[in-house]
């Protein structure tokens, strides 16, 4: 970034201020005038004359403040150059030009090719210690899958760390992602009692149980549930089940209507 720089000029605009990074910015103020500021432009290296420079939008305003202008330097040969800006005010009045050095370098990056990739978990051992990851070399690796061993690692929260190396022997940087493991069981113990209830939850194995035998699978059919005691209206049936480890399901439920139905006795 080059340094940013004051002008003092004489009256109509007394201050051009500007930074210039990839873009610059300008201050521009009329100081002890009441016109305003209608017209800004910038030119390379090369004076076009008043009004031909590269047009910069503007709202007039007696004081032009952080004006942010990008400056396309596309067809700018590499090289020492200039930079001005100038401004107009609405009686045609022009600022002076001043002006800006600068230096442009058109850096390329060369695309080396990708030769290896690893990966760690949580320690850092030290680049080239990490999992290797069989990889083609190449200067773009895309859609890279890989799967990660998990199996010695303790339940709880982890960092996931990756990086590369080319064929120049550099290494990336390494970037992470943080991840949390929880190892579950495989169930294969059997289902020892189910329940249900309606409407509110009496607790685990205080609902009505329903005769099964103890299997992995069971499948309940043909089961009658007294609703006689319930009033009519919107009801909720509740079922759940209990394994031999004496481990409770989720519990399911269904919604359904009770509706008192009286037949009426007609003459035949």
């Amino acid at each position: 970034m080059l340094s940013n720089w004051n002008i003092y000029k004489p009256l109509p605009f007394s201050l051009i201020r500007f930074g210039f990074t990839l873009l610059f910015t300008v201050i521009l103020m009329i100081g002890g005038w009441s016109q305003n500021i209608t017209k800004v432009e910038y030119f390379l290296d090369t004076d076009p004359g008043y009004g031909a420079g590269t047009d910069v939008p503007v709202t007039p305003s007696p004081d032009l403040n952080n004006i942010n202008i990008n400056v396309d330097l596309s067809g700018l040969d590499d090289g020492i150059h200039k930079l001005f800006v100038r401004a107009k005010d609405e009686n045609g009045v022009w600022s002076h030009s001043p002006h800006h050095t600068f230096c442009k370098i058109a850096i390329q990056a060369p695309l080396y090719d990708l030769t290896k990739v690893e990966y760690f978990i949580d320690t850092d051992p030290g680049p080239g210690n990490g999992t290797d990851v069989p990889v083609t070399p190449g200067p773009i690796l895309s859609n890279l899958n890989f799967s990660i061993d998990l199996t010695g690692l303790p339940d709880g929260l982890h960092h996931l760390f990756i990086r590369t190396k080319n064929n120049q022997g550099i290494w990336s940087l390494t970037t992470g992602k943080i991840f949390y493991k929880q190892s579950y069981a495989a169930f294969n113990s059997s289902i020892t009692d189910v329940e249900y209830f309606f409407d509110t939850d009496p607790g685990f194995g205080n609902g009505t149980s329903i005769p099964v035998t103890p299997s992995a699978d069971i499948t309940v059919s043909d089961y009658v549930i007294d609703i006689t005691s319930l009033p009519d209206g919107l009801h909720k049936l509740f079922v759940r089940a209990k394994d031999e480890a004496g481990v409770w399901s989720i519990t399911n439920f269904r919604n359904f209507y009770k509706k008192q139905l009286t037949a009426s006795l007609q003459n035949i």
